[in-house]
């Protein structure tokens, strides 16, 4: 099983979750599909079979919490109309599509934003 944390609830359910962080502050979210293009790895994203993204942006201390499969399903119905990024390292390219949080935060249903301090 592909995920990150397994949250268990005090009436007995637990749900599951992939978590990512964020440093930077460009008002996007990285939807990484490829980790490694020369040997064209599949990000988590893309198999995670975690039911939340809890996703976090460290500098402004915002958390987004998104159904995985719908926020996954939101990103390829869109790929033709979001800008495509290219990350490079010392040992790897990554590719994924910047998704504005402004459409995340007008379109996604159901969607939680949280605000810590």
């Amino acid at each position: 099983m592909d995920i990150d944390l397994i949250v268990n609830k005090t009436n007995g359910t637990s749900y599951t979750v992939e978590i990512k962080t964020d440093t930077y502050v460009t008002g996007n979210l990285f939807f990484e599909v490829i980790s490694n293009e020369q040997r064209q790895t599949e990000r988590c994203l893309m198999k995670s079979d975690a039911q939340f993204l809890f996703y976090y942006f460290l500098k402004t201390k915002t958390l987004y919490i998104l159904n995985m499969k719908k926020f996954r399903q939101f990103v390829l119905d869109r790929t033709d109309t979001l800008k495509e990024k290219r990350v490079k390292n010392k040992l790897f390219t990554s590719r994924g599509f910047l998704v504005p949080l402004s459409l995340i935060e007008a379109e996604m249903k159901p969607l939680k934003k949280i605000q810590l301090n």
